[in-house]
């Protein structure tokens, strides 16, 4: 692995490729949705596994170094801890990607056990693997070679999937994937692996939802250059492969890529001062990220001052001093910006008004357009990434209306939005030049 840093912290994406198991490369079967997130940090736990002491049972890593590892460029640590503690209860069936190259069948959760423990001051992650296949995970005789930067950069699930697999073809002869039924890869590449559908897919559909975008999205940012190859029976499409090859030069690119740091002081802080993050993000959303720690400085000052009263509730003071600071400098700035140019700022706000409008408008007619299925793919990320950190007011209006919901349906528009377009869609032109 590469050499940290003088404080110990992994400071650029090593260059050993992960070696994975065939075995565990195409899971069959989820007990429950498997996110990005979750399937990012996995490959990173069993990078970090197979750098420690074989005769280890027990795994630990810097929370930071695990973040930086995905390139996780979120603040919502909540939604990282999600993800871990899913992966503790998800259940999983394995198979290989190529018939006879392993017997063993084998469910397991994806990890035994996961703990995040503050040691010396610094968020850790210690966990395990189940014994039944702690041993062939990290230390397999039959392994994909696949490249922590590559799998840093995928960006959905169905790419990352796929990815892992075509990277096992990446040295063999044939420069081909087995191949399957198109169904057999219908469920590989789903995020909830073996969950009836509640229509019947439609290879169409399929084809264009998932297989294209997963295909071009590797190609584009990965070593690898993969192509669909189709078996028809008759005028039907009946199997699938996939074309493999490696970009030329793509050896001689240092895989070393330095990585930003990633600042969990935040969340290190407030759980010092036993402020929630969920209190925390919440300021944070609203009112910004510096703004909230500077808060909790002042708090931690607050509390060690043994001659002032002791504070009741540490949250509500944090968010009143948040609020007030805040104000006070929006005041202020407000104050020095009085001679701006307000008809230009007018008309800005109406024209990124217009496009946000249009946006949203055509973002939702390309959803409706989609099959079942890739709707409730939408629906699942929307549940794992935005409705599990929101109040029992948005959850009971999602169960009993859905996507219809008076409150929650604008925020699902405004999540397909981000999903499809990125973070600063409202401020992107007219959506028709975009997609």
């Amino acid at each position: 692995m590469n050499s940290p840093d003088d404080d110990g912290v992994i400071d650029t994406i090593p260059s050993r490729p992960l070696r994975k198991s065939v075995s565990t490369l195409a899971i069959t079967q989820a007990s429950q949705s498997y996110s990005l997130t979750a399937r990012k940090i996995y490959n990173v736990l069993l990078f970090l596994a197979q750098e420690q002491p074989a005769d280890t049972y027990e795994y630990s890593a810097l929370l930071k170094d695990v973040v930086r590892l995905i390139d996780y460029s979120s603040r919502n640590y909540v939604a990282l801890k999600d993800a871990l503690r899913g992966m503790g209860s998800t259940l999983v069936e394995w198979e290989s990607p190529a018939a006879g190259e392993s017997t063993k069948w084998s469910m397991a959760p994806l990890l035994a056990g996961v703990d995040l423990v503050p040691i010396n001051g610094t968020m850790t992650i210690v966990w395990s693997y189940g014994h039944n296949i702690r041993r062939e995970i990290l230390d397999p005789a039959r392994f994909a070679k696949l490249s922590l930067l590559s799998l840093a950069k995928l960006r959905t699930v169905a790419a990352l999937a796929l990815y892992e697999i075509c990277a096992r073809y990446r040295d063999n002869p044939s420069k081909v994937t087995a191949k399957h039924p198109w169904r057999w890869w219908f469920e590989i590449l789903r995020v909830e692996p073996g969950k009836r559908a509640k229509a019947d897919p439609e290879y169409k559909f399929f084809k264009r939802d998932v297989l294209t975008p997963a295909v071009a999205e590797i190609s584009a940012l990965t070593e690898l250059d993969i192509t669909l190859v189709e078996f028809r029976a008759g005028r039907s499409v009946a199997d699938l492969q996939f074309k493999v090859e490696v970009k030329e030069g793509s050896a001689k690119v240092d895989n070393k890529r330095l990585l930003e740091p990633v600042d969990l002081r935040l969340a290190e802080l407030a759980g010092q001062l036993s402020v929630s993050l969920k209190d925390v993000e919440k300021l944070s959303d609203a009112y910004g990220e510096k703004a909230v720690f500077e808060a909790l400085e002042l708090l931690a000052k607050r509390v060690e001052n043994q001659s002032l009263p002791q504070v009741n509730s540490r949250a509500r003071w944090l968010g009143e001093v948040v609020a007030r600071t805040v104000s006070n400098e929006i005041a202020a700035r407000s104050s020095r910006e009085k001679d701006a140019d307000r008809d230009e700022g007018e008309r800005s706000r109406l024209v990124s008004q217009q496009h946000r409008e249009a946006n949203l408008q055509k973002v939702w007619e390309l959803f409706l357009s989609l099959d079942a299925e890739a709707q409730q793919m939408h629906r699942n990320n929307f549940e794992a990434h935005i409705l599990f950190n929101k109040s029992d007011v948005f959850r009971k209006n999602w169960r009993e209306q859905g996507q219809a919901g008076r409150i929650v349906g604008p925020l699902f528009k405004v999540h397909l939005c981000e999903e499809l377009l990125g973070k600063h869609w409202d401020k992107l032109p007219l959506v028709e030049e975009q997609l």
